[in-house]
């Protein structure tokens, strides 16, 4: 269903991935989870990251975790743009 909206299968996901945990992952962990190879992960995992979705721990052993404030606003805004609602830069936004 998410292919109607253009979104990437992977990074889907690995959003949704993270969005049901409970703790961090490490980007090795995401990876097997998924089924992706590592270096397409971390490709998600910095889009993510930048677009402020994606925290990540300053550790010798990084972790990865969901932004919730973040992704319910993006949610939010892609569905009000979707539905017609003055939402603005919502379409051109791009985690």
């Amino acid at each position: 269903m998410l292919g109607i909206f253009g979104m990437n299968p992977t990074r889907a996901a690995l959003i949704r991935q993270l969005a049901v945990a409970t703790e961090g992952h490490t980007s090795g962990e995401l990876a097997e989870q998924i089924g992706v190879a590592y270096q397409t992960l971390l490709a998600h995992l910095r889009k993510l990251e930048a677009g402020g979705l994606v925290h990540v721990t300053d550790d010798a052993r990084p972790l990865y975790s969901i932004d919730r404030h973040a992704l319910d606003a993006a949610l939010g805004d892609a569905v009000g743009y979707l539905i017609g609602n003055d939402v603005a830069d919502a379409a051109t936004r791009r985690p």
